[in-house]
């Protein structure tokens, strides 16, 4: 369950849906338009969610949203752990108590549209996909991981794999 309360800024985080993405990121930036491919079947996601399961230390976090961003011309928000959730699988961290969205900004980028908080990488997936991005989410990337997922304890017990999930 996503809904909870929390701070972005010293602005309440609360769990309507249509409102709190204006709240927490201090605007309401519009989504970036549908793009046609060259052969007019597919096009790129409109907007992408990124979540890590090594908090703000991840070296590749950044360069890939910039991948995205600057390369592929794809809208992408960031929610990621305020700290390393690595071995958390699956696990949500329940709303029980208030807490801050804190603003991530990665070099070069200061529009207050990624955020960390203080739950697990499950977690920061349901909050970007229902309240960040407001339901218009196209793909949700987990990841990039330091280390590997190789085996199935490494894979069952992985948050990277268990925010993908």
């Amino acid at each position: 369950n996503a809904q909870g309360h929390g701070h972005a800024g010293g602005k309440p985080w609360m769990g309507d849906a249509s409102q709190t993405r204006a709240r927490a990121l201090g605007g309401s930036p519009s989504p970036t338009p549908a793009k046609s491919s060259s052969s007019g079947s597919r096009r790129p996601p409109r907007r992408v969610l990124l979540t890590n399961d090594d908090g703000p230390g991840s070296p590749f976090l950044v360069p890939l949203a910039q991948g995205l961003r600057e390369t592929l011309g794809w809208a992408t928000t960031i929610c990621i752990p305020s700290e390393n959730w690595s071995y958390c699988a699956k696990c949500v961290t329940p709303a029980t108590n208030a807490f801050e969205l804190k603003q991530f900004t990665p070099a070069g980028r200061h529009d207050g549209e990624d955020v960390m908080a203080p739950i697990s990488p499950a977690s920061c997936v349901n909050l970007g996909l229902y309240h960040l991005c407001a339901g218009d989410c196209d793909l949700v990337i987990s990841g990039p991981n330091i280390g590997h997922n190789l085996g199935m304890a490494s894979i069952l017990s992985s948050g990277t794999v268990g925010a993908a999930v």
